[in-house]
């Protein structure tokens, strides 16, 4: 269980929306997972962990961004986001206990250095009100990678940079719905 606080803010002049956004850390512990290791090699077959994982944060973060409607069908908007990886993702512990094998060992600790760095992200979006009920959207997503190549592990899945999403949102009576894709 873990808790954070996001804040913001968000101003309309005429055809220009204007809004940001702060989230506090939070601190993350994963408990009650399990792990396997394969033993096969000594005769021991797959032994059973249990596992719980540390250091995994999530990040303090803190965004501003503006829309802008051309019309009444076309609108622009854009966000700049710093994400604080470098205090959310230090070090990440994960320790390992099982008690049904005495062949084997029963606790097992693993550190992983990942010193990740922050992270800038940039997004850019279009939405284009096809009518009352139709909205289309396209946008592209940029951030600079925060893991450093010498610590990627195949454990930890690295972070993507550029991202391209489209969507589509649909108006019925008092429901709305919105559908996306990213890529």
């Amino acid at each position: 269980l873990a808790a954070g606080l996001r804040l913001g803010f968000q101003y309309q002049w005429g055809n220009l929306t204007l809004g940001g956004a702060y989230m506090t850390a939070s601190k993350l512990t994963y408990k009650d997972g399990r792990a396997q290791i394969n033993y096969s090699a000594i005769g021991e077959g797959v032994v059973d962990y249990d596992a719980e994982v540390s250091g995994f944060n999530w990040p303090r973060q803190a965004g501003l961004g503006f829309s802008y409607l051309f019309g009444r069908k076309l609108k622009l908007a854009m966000d700049v986001d710093w994400i604080n990886w470098s205090q959310a993702v230090k070090k990440i512990r994960m320790d390992l206990h099982q008690t049904g094998n005495d062949q084997v060992p029963s606790s097992i600790s693993y550190s992983y250095p990942m010193a990740w760095r922050d992270q800038w992200v940039i997004a850019v979006g279009l939405e284009y009100r096809c009518d009352n009920d139709l909205r289309l959207r396209l946008g592209y997503n940029h951030g600079n990678d925060p893991v450093p190549g010498k610590n990627l592990f195949p454990y930890f899945p690295a972070i993507v940079t550029d991202h391209v999403t489209t969507g589509a949102g649909f108006t019925w009576q008092n429901w709305q719905i919105d559908l996306a894709m990213e890529w």
